[in-house]
């Protein structure tokens, strides 16, 4: 089964899973993620912030991809939730959705910190 079919919590081995247990792959995406996290987070505040729903979705879609690649299905699930609220959803809402996503990607960036070493 692929990784980001499969449910519960985000770890290191659903990673590995996802690149055919290639370690230093897994490593390159985990350090590729944590950098790249920060610049989509700022993003998705912004479009947030000043009510940019056509942003807000994008945002939330690039980081629905990224997340579903990687395995981690309950980031990919609070992305989906969120680029799709984007439509129309209430912006209370959407802040809500919002944090979602920054809690979901805690656990992902804390597994990543637990298992890759700093470059």
């Amino acid at each position: 089964m692929h990784a980001a079919a499969e449910g519960g919590a985000f770890t290191f081995d659903r990673l590995l899973g996802a690149v055919m247990g290639n370690r230093v792959l897994a490593e390159r995406v985990a350090r590729e993620c944590l950098k790249l996290m920060p610049s989509l987070q700022a993003r998705l505040t912004q479009a947030l912030a000043q009510q940019q729903r056509k942003d807000l979705a994008e945002v939330a879609h690039q980081l629905r991809g990224m997340a579903a690649t990687m395995g981690a299905t309950q980031l990919a699930s609070a992305a989906t939730t969120l680029e799709a609220g984007a439509v129309n959803a209430p912006f209370e809402r959407l802040v809500q959705q919002h944090a979602q996503v920054i809690e979901a990607w805690r656990v992902v960036e804390a597994v990543f910190n637990a298992q890759v070493a700093p470059i």
